[in-house]
């Protein structure tokens, strides 16, 4: 990770670009709206979740660790909302 600008800069670029995902989808399929609405919700959760970790680095003695493993989890959890994307998209 080189800078907290960055990450933020890194986390916003795949949050929005997979909320744009989630509207394309919208748009193909109309009757799943409900449930891609609330997918698009737990993108919007985890991106407030994930920056108010990162704003929340001040008092964190190993900033290098926390922010790798704030960065692995974020991907954990991107990779499951894409997995409920594309349950969404199969149905």
């Amino acid at each position: 990770m080189a800078s907290i600008r960055s990450l933020k800069k890194e986390i916003n670029f795949e949050i929005t670009s997979f909320i744009d995902e989630c509207y394309d989808i919208m748009i193909g399929f109309p009757e799943n709206e409900e449930d891609l609405n609330e997918v698009i919700d737990g993108a919007v959760d985890l991106y407030d979740q994930v920056i108010a970790e990162v704003n929340a680095a001040g008092d964190v003695v190993s900033k290098s660790a926390y922010f790798s493993e704030l960065e692995t989890k974020f991907y954990d959890q991107m990779a499951s909302l894409r997995n409920k994307l594309a349950q969404l998209e199969s149905e």
